[in-house]
């Protein structure tokens, strides 16, 4: 008996507690509907009063004439000035030469060697390092101990011995050329000169194979020419290395 008491009390609080369960979420569900539901009368807060007397204020109406057609936005290229300069424009034609009757054209100074020449300096071996001729010591100018006006001396082997049968080259800055041999005769043997003359202007000598292929490098000599003016002898000596 008691038992059956028991479960009737368990059946009533199960009843009690679905009913408060269903009641209460009656009443939240109420609440959700009045909180996010639409409001009646609700009216945006204007952002600026600028806004609101622009939005009150009507635009007045531009009445279009029957007559006039519509105007078209024409383009407007934009010129903008070159600066004034003293020169001729990069795209400008350039004049051609004109060359009057009886006067020379110009001709281009002569280049000078990067190195002017010393006679007091020894000779760099550095450029010659390729060749198997070097000077044996810079040139030498003197006046008087040769027959003429000449560019000569000797070519040896490395003990300083005579060597015949040795080819230079000698050519002006104008391309004019001339080759010598050394010679084989007693008493001339290894020994070499070249003729010169004409108008003060630059000589290089190299000395040279059978077939012209160069075997030193080349050497300047001044004919007539500051600071050797009046020096008509130019010693020229080459060794083998």
């Amino acid at each position: 008996m008691k038992r059956r008491a028991y479960i009737a009390l368990f059946v009533v609080v199960l009843l009690a507690a679905g009913i408060g369960g269903f009641l209460g979420a009656r009443a939240l569900f109420d609440q959700l509907q009045q909180d996010f539901g639409p409001r009646e009368g609700w009216t945006p807060v204007p952002t600026a009063p600028a806004e609101v007397a622009q939005a009150e204020t009507p635009a007045p109406e531009i009445e279009a004439s029957p007559t006039s057609e519509p105007k078209r936005a024409t383009a407007t290229m934009l010129v903008v000035p070159a600066p004034v300069t003293g020169e001729p424009p990069l795209d400008a034609a350039s004049p051609e030469p004109t060359w009057t009757a009886g006067v020379d054209l110009p001709t281009a100074a002569y280049m000078p060697l990067e190195t002017p020449l010393d006679a007091t300096r020894e000779p760099s071996a550095t450029p010659n390092l390729a060749f198997p001729f070097v000077l044996a010591h810079a040139v030498r100018y003197s006046n008087g101990d040769c027959p003429g006006t000449y560019a000569l001396g000797t070519v040896t082997d490395r003990a300083g011995n005579p060597l015949p049968g040795i080819r230079l080259f000698l050519v002006d800055e104008y391309g004019n050329e001339a080759t010598a041999v050394t010679k084989p005769g007693p008493g001339d043997t290894g020994r070499y000169d070249f003729p010169m003359g004409g108008p003060p202007r630059r000589f290089s000598m190299t000395v040279v194979d059978e077939t012209g292929r160069p075997l030193s490098a080349g050497v300047e000599i001044l004919h007539e020419l500051p600071p050797q003016e009046g020096q008509n002898c130019r010693w020229v000596d080459w060794r083998r290395r």
